[in-house]
């Protein structure tokens, strides 16, 4: 009864003239639209410390600090965990894996300077 009350806003009265689906229904009502409130509140958060990092880095003194700032750096979010899981899976490619596309492909590879 008390989520009912706190989390659902439902009055006393409401609450026990209620059916167990139709409490059901309100209580996941009620987590979704939590879960979006998180969602639009992480989304806000994102977007300042993007800002942030790049002030910090446009302000970063390379020596006492060589590597950029990251995001998660300044703030971590419920979903830096999975970004951070799966890195693994966007890896610079290997001299090795280079080397296959430059025999593959030859001449069509370009080099930096258009040549």
């Amino acid at each position: 009864m008390r989520y009912a009350i706190v989390h659902c806003g439902l009055l006393p009265e409401q609450y026990y003239d209620l059916t167990w689906y139709e409490f059901n229904l309100i209580a996941i009502k009620q987590m979704r639209d939590e879960q979006m409130n998180l969602k639009k509140d992480e989304s806000i958060w994102n977007r300042w410390r993007m800002s942030y990092t790049l002030m910090a880095n446009i302000h970063r003194d390379t020596k006492k600090h060589p590597s950029p700032y990251r995001p998660q750096d300044i703030i971590r979010l419920s979903f830096d965990d999975e970004i951070e899981r799966d890195a693994h899976l966007y890896s610079p490619p290997t001299p090795e894996f280079i080397e296959h596309l430059k025999k593959r492909f030859g001449s069509t590879i370009k080099k930096k300077n258009g040549k």
